[in-house]
């Protein structure tokens, strides 16, 4: 009596495999609803879920959305799933025209500054509203003496803290807000004016600072924004 010992191996690989697919497939339909929420966020939207800040976190992987579809691609072209394999490339070309232009040539040109420009130190931090190590930033300063210093999440205990700065950067716009939106610059170099500047709907507003100052003659112009999301157009 002989008993064939390949049918069951072979039900066992058949159940392997559909679990397998099963769980490439999710995977896949999960990346594609990141990589939509993510390309959402670029462009102006009706929708208040896709105006909102936390949808533009997810453009933040956008490469390991174009790694995992690769690998997904790979896989899915060797279980030879057809429809699966057209989606899962798709999927990587959409994100590879958010990630490869960033390592093309003309991407890594130097910035070109006039050597008869005078040097000048910026420090940016984002303070996380909820943050009170006050006193690490102030040690900061007092370390590396910015000329300009640009701060994002300024809450209302932060522009108390911050008040120390006055003496030395006597020239400073601060919007203090609690929902983590605030944002401030102090500057030792003169400033001719900074404007408040508010984008996006009544509801959501985005906040920026616009400076302007003068330094051997020549007029410098400088955009500080915190924003909410990315977003692109009119």
């Amino acid at each position: 009596m002989s008993f064939d010992f390949s049918t069951p191996m072979k039900q066992a690989a058949g159940k392997l495999e559909a679990v397998i697919l099963r769980w490439l497939k999710l995977l896949l339909v999960l990346l594609w609803l990141a990589s939509l929420i993510s390309y959402s966020a670029r462009f102006p939207a009706s929708e208040p879920l896709l105006q909102h800040y936390r949808a533009e976190l997810f453009t933040h992987f956008t490469g390991v959305y174009f790694a995992l579809g690769m690998m997904l691609l790979a896989g899915l072209l060797a279980l030879r799933q057809g429809f699966w394999v057209i989606a899962a490339f798709a999927l990587v070309l959409l994100n590879a025209l958010a990630v490869l232009p960033w390592y093309s040539p003309m991407s890594n040109q130097p910035t070109t500054i006039a050597s008869q420009q005078q040097n000048i130190r910026l420090l940016q931090a984002n303070l996380l509203s909820q943050n009170t190590a006050h006193d690490k930033l102030l040690n900061l300063i007092t370390e590396k003496q910015p000329d300009i210093i640009v701060l994002q999440e300024v809450s209302n205990h932060w522009q108390q803290a911050l008040a120390a700065l006055h003496p030395v950067y006597p020239w400073f716009k601060v919007i203090a807000r609690e929902d983590n939106f605030g944002i401030a610059v102090f500057s030792k170099l003169p400033l001719e004016s900074v404007t408040e500047v508010q984008l996006g709907a009544l509801q959501q507003q985005d906040y920026a600072l616009r400076s302007e100052d003068k330094i051997n003659t020549e007029t410098g112009r400088r955009i500080f924004i915190h924003f909410q999301g990315v977003k692109t157009g009119a």
